[in-house]
């Protein structure tokens, strides 16, 4: 295989991850509290788009963050493949949220 350091690749699938929980926590969080929708509303004039501006806040400075450790070619190919399964859970976490929010409210 070949072990080119790869910086900004597994940074970044780090950082996406980590935006993603974020982005679902929030989404569910303020859902359920109506005084952190609020509080998103007040930041911007809609939540989603506090919710959108504090993501991309969060996803660069995780990018900075992470972007000091190299790692091989091999690592990215997995963190890439667990990137992509994460994603699929975490759609069907909100999905399932929003299913059970829309039936029992």
């Amino acid at each position: 295989m070949n072990n080119k350091k790869n910086i900004p690749d597994t940074a970044m699938t780090r950082a996406t991850l980590l935006t993603m929980l974020f982005v679902t926590s929030i989404t569910i969080v303020a859902e359920i509290s109506s005084s952190l929708k609020d509080g998103l509303k007040a930041m911007t004039g809609h939540h989603w788009v506090s919710k959108g501006v504090l993501s991309l806040a969060l996803f660069g400075f995780l990018l900075w963050v992470l972007s000091v450790k190299g790692t091989s070619s091999e690592e990215v190919r997995k963190e890439v493949r667990f990137t992509f399964w994460f994603t699929i859970i975490l759609s069907f976490i909100l999905f399932a949220f929003f299913l059970w929010h829309y039936i029992y409210t």
